[in-house]
């Protein structure tokens, strides 16, 4: 995935708070057998599953907001497990945590959203999986960029 946007602007630069947020949607699409999900930035339409976000060395702290789109009622992220996160390059096969990766509350309870903070103090590609309560997991990838 480029860093750039549609419009040719990066998702990083001039963002106006102290930590940058990165705001994603997360689509189902339709088909056989098990779920297969498209990822796209807030601005542009979900497209393709390996979508990999990338958090710019010495960019600070990200936050990264998840948000479920064209769906009903019936699937949303897992109340108790809604992500996995494991260093390297591939999927957590297993319930995970790592440190750089922090679940957020934002008071809403909106299921259909997952916020969680990447902390980027240290370079390295963390895999995860979003777990979902009515749909198969989604499996994309973080590259930090590590402090200054």
């Amino acid at each position: 995935m480029s860093d750039q946007q549609s419009d040719g602007r990066s998702p990083f630069e001039s963002l106006p708070t102290e930590r940058q947020m990165l705001k994603l949607h997360v689509k189902p699409e339709k088909g056989n057998g098990p779920t297969e999900w498209s990822l796209g930035w807030e601005e542009d339409p979900p497209r393709g599953k390996k979508v990999i976000v990338d958090v710019k060395k010495g960019s600070g702290a990200a936050e990264i907001v998840f948000q479920l789109v064209g769906v009903g009622q019936a699937v949303w992220f897992d109340d108790d497990d809604p992500i996995w996160v494991c260093e390297g390059e591939e999927c957590p096969q297993v319930p995970s945590t790592h440190e750089q990766i922090t679940i957020l509350d934002d008071g809403t309870n909106d299921r259909k959203k997952l916020i969680i903070l990447d902390k980027n103090t240290k370079e390295c590609t963390l895999s995860y999986q979003l777990n979902f309560a009515g749909a198969g997991p989604c499996d994309p990838m973080i590259r930090n960029g590590g402090p200054v």
